[in-house]
């Protein structure tokens, strides 16, 4: 169980590992690469967030079910409402963090962008800054 949650934990930060990789060009294609890393933000988080989520109900069905049934306390990992805990809390974040970035609030940030007016603040501070303020 503890593996499952270290990985978890590793998937939900993978978005942020290249954060401030991309760069700007100044020429034509400025419009383009921040539509194309607006892009790739929502497609990461909405799929970081999808296995956040099966990794929270994967948490959580254990542990009701071992709240139901105690086992040997010296057979746990993790106490069973702990695991409980633990999935709701894992799954309702990943739920919201699902929504903020749905395909539909990527269709209307790509309209933002092409209209030339700013982006929502969601986005503005999960792209990297230079991307940010090209808009």
């Amino acid at each position: 169980m503890l593996n499952g949650m270290l990985c978890a934990l590793c998937v939900l930060l993978l978005p942020l590992a290249g954060r401030g990789q991309a760069l700007l060009n100044r020429g034509s294609g400025a419009a383009s690469d921040s539509a194309a890393a607006i892009k790739r933000l929502f497609r990461q988080r909405r799929q970081g967030a999808g296995v956040g989520l099966a990794v929270g109900c994967g948490l959580l069905a254990p542990g009701a079910s071992n709240m139901a049934v105690s086992p040997e306390p010296s057979q746990l990992l993790l106490p069973p409402a702990a695991a409980a805990g633990l999935g709701t809390n894992c799954s309702v974040l990943c739920f919201f963090s699902r929504m903020r970035f749905s395909s539909r609030r990527e269709q209307q940030a790509l309209q933002l962008l092409a209209r030339h007016q700013p982006l929502p603040g969601y986005v503005q501070r999960a792209l990297p800054p230079v991307l940010a303020s090209a808009n």
